[in-house]
């Protein structure tokens, strides 16, 4: 049984969560001596970790399905077969992801199941430090201090669903990843104004809506803030016509991109797409997800389901400084007028329309979720920027006009938080591994709390160690065995050859002519004639049963 560079302005925005603080601003602000060394050892640090760890994960529900739909658009690409993007919802996604993942294993030559989808997992830790290097950009170009670009890194990495979704997630990891380097790109055009800099962000813009149709918020976001730049500039007299000469590149080479990488874009670019965002919004999955003990389908939400799932999972240090960081940024930008428009102005609004605006577009247009909030994963990295802008709000708030012992005071408090915090974070981490996406913080009670309440192994992760438990301890050449739904019936790929070619696997039927039977408890453990033989648990709960029948 398992136990588990940029500028900032600097004067005049004292409580603007970007304000440097006096008292620590040895340790904040970045200096050219240490950096380079820092920075490369943390992200060897993290491909070293994601390299020991990659072959440790189980096999989520939907790996089958996002590498099939590679293997379709490849098959159009190489082949010139356009069958498989004419049929069910394949059409309907983003194929930028899939398409280079299934390209990587032909050029790899993998045959073996087993080995591709163990690959598949290092390529999505791939795509996830890509996010955390984008992360880390835009924080230190905001806060002026590497250490604080790498304390975002940090925190991204010591977030345990996202760290474990890294792996096997291949929808939702590369959308963030790919949405925070096109929050990169917008600030990097925004501030130098050039076409080279537009026809960039034009690029990441591409990759994005073609990994995942939500990505047209972020050209939405780059319009307004152009739009803001060329009023300011036309109100102080400033040439404004690059601006619009660079919008206008940027607008051809996004389009051109968007089709270009979408090869079921190609016949009628258009109307295809209109028809992939409406699929989009009103998905036609049918099934229901746990919502504090009940069962609601996933058409029917209620509108906090979002807000509540980011509020039990994340640390909760983390939320708490984020909390202070939002009403520091509130505070800023009710106190001053828009315009002039500076960097760090720009920036706190960039980041609140991050966060805040695909939460409530989802609201607002009731569109269908399952499985947490994982679709939203996108907006977390905003929130992380919250969180340290929340640290600067209260170390500023130290330093003004405050005694020494209130000064170090806060310090010691923030360290000694920030030091439990974490090490709660790796300990769960570690205890639970490799069911690190099953986290809940300490406001729901961890794991214990949330049991019967919300969604556990919804991806069915736990039947890999489940097989292999079973295929360890039993013997026969030959095992029957019955799973309570699809998810274990695809984890059989990723088990070896030999363990393969000794089970016969089926979903939910003559579960009395079986040797063993797996459930993953998503909606709890059906009824079964054969007795509970082993279980897997994560702090306690229960997140698996395997019912064995009598030897005869």
């Amino acid at each position: 049984m398992r136990k588990v560079g940029d500028e900032s302005e600097g004067a005049g925005s004292g409580r603007v969560c970007a304000q440097a603080t006096t008292a620590i601003r040895p340790m904040l602000i970045a200096r050219p001596t240490g950096r380079g060394l820092s920075v490369t050892l943390f992200f060897l640090a993290l491909l070293s970790v994601g390299v020991a760890l990659y072959r440790t994960y189980g096999m989520s529900w939907d790996e089958v399905l996002q590498r099939a739909y590679g293997e379709v658009v490849y098959a159009r690409l190489v082949l010139g077969d356009e069958r498989g993007l004419t049929q069910g919802d394949a059409r309907f996604y983003g194929p930028v992801v899939e398409l280079t993942f299934f390209a990587t294993e032909r050029a790899l030559g993998l045959t073996d199941p087993r080995t591709i989808y163990l690959t598949r997992h290092l390529l999505t830790f791939a795509t996830f430090c890509l996010g955390v290097w984008a992360l880390f950009r835009v924080a230190e170009a905001h806060f002026q201090s590497w250490r604080m670009g790498l304390l975002a890194a940090a925190l991204l990495v010591l977030s345990p669903r996202l760290f474990a979704d890294a792996f096997y997630n291949s929808k939702d990891i590369p959308f963030l990843s790919l949405f925070s380097l096109s929050i990169y790109t917008a600030r990097r055009y925004l501030d130098r104004q050039s076409y080279l800099a537009a026809l960039g962000h034009a690029l990441v813009c591409a990759l994005l809506i073609d990994t995942r149709i939500p990505g047209i918020l972020v050209p939405c976001f780059t319009y307004a803030f152009l739009a803001l730049a060329v009023i300011e500039a036309r109100a102080t007299s400033r040439p404004w016509r690059r601006l619009v000469g660079t919008g206008l590149a940027y607008t051809a080479a996004l389009l051109a991109l968007t089709t270009l990488f979408w090869p079921t874009l190609w016949p009628s670019p258009v109307a295809s797409f209109a028809s992939a965002f409406a699929h989009m919004n009103n998905s036609p999955w049918p099934g229901f997800v746990r919502y504090f003990g009940s069962e609601i389908s996933g058409r029917k939400l209620p509108w906090h389901y979002i807000p509540v799932w980011m509020v039990i999972t994340t640390p909760p240090l983390y939320l708490a400084l984020s909390i202070i960081g939002l009403a520091s940024a509130f505070a800023g930008l009710r106190t001053r007028p828009l315009f002039p428009m500076t960097r760090e102005r720009r920036d706190v609004l960039l980041f609140l329309t991050w966060l805040f605006v695909p939460v409530l577009v989802v609201i607002v247009l009731h569109s269908t979720l399952y499985d947490g909030w994982r679709h939203l994963f996108f907006v977390y990295p905003a929130l992380l920027l919250f969180s340290l802008c929340g640290l600067r709000a209260l170390l500023d708030w130290a330093q003004a006009d405050r005694s020494r012992l209130v000064r170090r005071g806060t310090v010691a408090l923030l360290v000694l938080a920030g030091t439990a915090q974490a090490l709660a974070v790796v300990s769960f981490m570690v205890r639970a591994h490799p069911y690190q996406n099953l986290y809940f913080n300490a406001l729901i009670g961890g794991i214990r709390g949330a049991e019967g309440k919300f969604e556990l192994d919804y991806w069915g992760l736990s039947y890999r160690e489940a097989f292999e438990y079973i295929l360890a301890r039993d013997p026969r050449l030959t095992l029957r065995i019955a799973v309570s739904n699809r998810a274990g019936q695809r984890t059989v790929e990723i088990l070896r050859r030999a363990h393969r070619e000794r089970i016969s696997v089926f979903v939910e039927k003559s579960i009395e002519d079986a040797d063993y039977f797996i459930s993953h408890n998503r909606r709890g453990p059906p009824p079964s004639p054969l007795a509970e033989w082993h279980a897997i648990h994560v702090d306690g709960v229960k997140v698996l049963s395997v019912f064995s029948a009598p030897r005869k």
